[in-house]
């Protein structure tokens, strides 16, 4: 399986965090400033994507040798969308994308939205920051390796999402219809470093945010199991 890393310039994690992660990857894109934001954390990306409206020596990246595909500011897609497209034709199966929460809400919405397409179409993938990171589950069940006193929230995607149970957290479900827009599954608590969460039907984010935020990242890719 290959796997890449989409770092943006969102809410910027520390320097420990880039480097523990970058580890597990094959291939590393640098969105926009994205791309400093790893250069500044002393990873070299092999591609930085994007308009570069925000970046500020694009002269002093390309004389790192690092590759640059450049758009033209007035488009059609983001240069995150512009960034999965390239690793989709690349044939990359799994995604981190890392730098997409915070500073801007717009962006933080969309970078959400990209997240569900990605796993729509089959791509093991998530969103993971140094306080917290942002799942998918889809008619399964799936255990996932947490810390106890991690909080735990469901998100439905689909205006009901059926029969959702959980193992392994403060306040259980048993077989739940969870509805847009209800904060029911809003902040619940690990009780264990295992839990597990089933859907029938429907599609749901998994958001864990870290009782600690550094991860040790050598578990497997997305950290769960069937």
């Amino acid at each position: 399986m290959k796997k890449v890393l989409i770092a943006g310039s969102g809410r910027e994690n520390s320097k420990d965090f880039y480097l523990k992660l970058s580890h597990n990857f094959d291939f590393i894109i640098g969105v926009d400033r994205g791309v400093e934001v790893l250069i500044k954390a002393g990873i070299k990306p092999d591609i930085a994507i994007g308009d570069f409206d925000s970046v500020s020596d694009l002269l002093y990246v390309e004389s790192l040798e690092i590759k640059v595909l450049k758009f033209p500011v007035e488009k059609d897609k983001s240069d995150t969308e512009l960034a999965i497209d390239f690793a989709m034709e690349k044939g990359f199966d799994e995604f981190v994308m890392t730098g997409m929460l915070g500073r801007r809400t717009d962006h933080l919405l969309f970078n959400i939205s990209l997240l569900v397409s990605l796993y729509k179409q089959g791509k093991e993938c998530a969103i993971i920051e140094e306080h917290e990171e942002i799942r998918l589950l889809d008619s399964e069940k799936k255990v996932f390796q947490v810390r106890v006193g991690d909080i735990i929230s469901l998100f439905p995607i689909d205006k009901i999402v059926y029969g959702v149970s959980t193992e392994g957290l403060k306040y259980e479900l048993q077989n739940k219809d969870l509805f847009y827009g209800s904060t029911l599954p809003l902040s619940n608590v690990a009780l264990k470093n295992e839990i597990s969460i089933s859907i029938k039907k429907g599609t749901a984010l998994v958001i864990i945010e870290y009782a600690k935020k550094m991860r040790d990242f050598g578990w497997t890719f997305l950290n769960t199991k069937v």
